[in-house]
């Protein structure tokens, strides 16, 4: 909607927009991380009874990420301070996730006592952190070796495709290996991205972005649509075509930020 704003110099969606985000704003709860003082959305209003864990006492950094990014936007583009400063609580709470002595960022924290999930590792926990903060913040963190992680513990080759998993245990393999076109587009961005910034081309066990991005395109199905995933027995990825790898594959050939788009940073 911001960038339908933007692009058209419409406001036909700020009220759609601004319900939205008011909406997310209600869902912010203060947890203290590391004796620091932050403030984050909920994983979800409610707990759900089928899940072993709190939603509604859980923050997650994607969903903090996505937030973060839609309060940033929304402010600028409307010169509302309100929102620019839900942006700056929800940036501490991101950057709270990174850990200094291993480089990385971690996956949320459990709002009621500040503990930090380090039980599992994500591959967008990296990719969409360094997507998502702005240049200063990206050159603050060692972004190289948080791109690396993923090289080490998520890269996988399955079905004739080089790319990168969703997670894996942090002490444990996975249990199953599969390429995730959604996520390895994101991972191909972020490894730009750091070659923008710090202008130091990255490569992954021997491949670069480019080589990562071919390798999607041969995830490519007859309808033209790319695969969610390569073929798995994990429910929750299909290799069908899908909305999310075909746009991620478009975002990574364009070079397209989606969290940072350049004409609203």
């Amino acid at each position: 909607a911001v960038t339908y704003q933007h692009e058209f110099e419409s406001k036909e969606f700020l009220k759609f927009n601004s319900r939205i985000l008011n909406y997310l704003a209600t869902q912010m709860k203060p947890v203290k991380i590391n004796n620091q003082e932050v403030q984050a959305i909920s994983f979800g209003p409610t707990d759900l009874a089928a899940t072993e864990w709190d939603e509604s006492q859980t923050a997650a950094l994607e969903h903090n990420l996505d937030a973060y990014s839609a309060f940033l936007h929304f402010g600028n583009i409307n010169q509302d301070k309100k929102w620019l400063k839900h942006a700056a609580s929800l940036k501490k709470f991101n950057l709270a996730m990174w850990d200094d002595s291993r480089s990385h960022f971690w996956s949320g924290a459990n709002l009621k006592n500040g503990v930090v999930n380090k039980e599992e590792l994500y591959l967008d926990n990296q990719t969409w952190s360094l997507l998502a903060l702005d240049k200063n913040s990206f050159k603050s963190l060692n972004t190289k070796n948080a791109l690396a992680l993923n090289c080490d513990e998520l890269m996988v080759e399955h079905e004739g495709i080089s790319g990168f998993m969703d997670s894996k245990p942090t002490r444990r393999p996975a249990s199953s290996q599969f390429v995730w076109s959604e996520g390895t587009a994101g991972q191909i961005l972020a490894m730009k991205r750091h070659n923008t910034v710090h202008n130091e081309a990255l490569v992954c066990n021997g491949l670069k972005s480019q080589s990562f991005l071919n390798n999607i395109k041969k995830m490519k199905k007859s309808d033209g649509g790319i695969a969610y995933a390569t073929p798995t027995s994990n429910p929750d990825f299909s290799s069908a075509s899908s909305v999310a790898g075909t746009v991620w594959f478009y975002f990574a050939s364009n070079n397209i930020n989606p969290f940072h788009l350049d004409h609203l940073n």
